[in-house]
Order: structure tokens, then sequence, then C-alpha cells
């Protein structure tokens, strides 16, 4: 699951513990700066096979945003390959 690699990436990466993350915490809230945002996008990018834009992982995004926003993305990668 999406939210899952996410977490997971969280926990491991940037040492965010399992019990702060929910879905309406901002990324900023859990301790990630600017960078480990930027550094976040690239890791979920590259564990997942998809192209994200940095800018989804910035600001005040919240968990919930950003599994949003990466499984609408991977629909439309899905679709692409169907087409």
């Amino acid at each position: 699951m999406v939210r899952d690699d996410i977490v997971d990436l969280m926990v491991s990466t940037f040492e965010v513990a399992p019990d702060d993350i929910r879905d309406d915490a901002g990324l900023e809230e859990l301790g990630l700066d600017s960078m480990a945002q930027v550094e976040l996008a690239d890791r979920v990018g590259a564990t997942l096979g998809l192209d994200i834009p940095e800018e989804e992982f910035t600001g005040n995004s919240t968990l919930g945003d950003i599994v949003e926003a990466v499984q609408r993305r991977q629909e439309r990668q899905k679709e692409a390959r169907s087409s």
C-alpha cells in the first residue's frame, strides 16, 4: 500500500516516530524541513517507480494529501500503459 510505503520511509529515513504519524499531520509538524521533504519525494518516487514533482511534498502537505497525490499518479501511469 502507498501509505505503508511512505510511512516506512518516514520512519526508517527520517526517524519519525510511528505513533506521531497521522493522515492529517503536516510534514513540517512531523519534523521534516524543506530539504527532507524533497528527499522524501525522491525516495517515494524511486520506491514506487514514479516521477513525483517535489511540489507535491512541500509546504503544508499532510500525509493524507501525499498518499492521494501518489495514488493519482499511479492511476495515471497505469492508464498510460494501458493505452
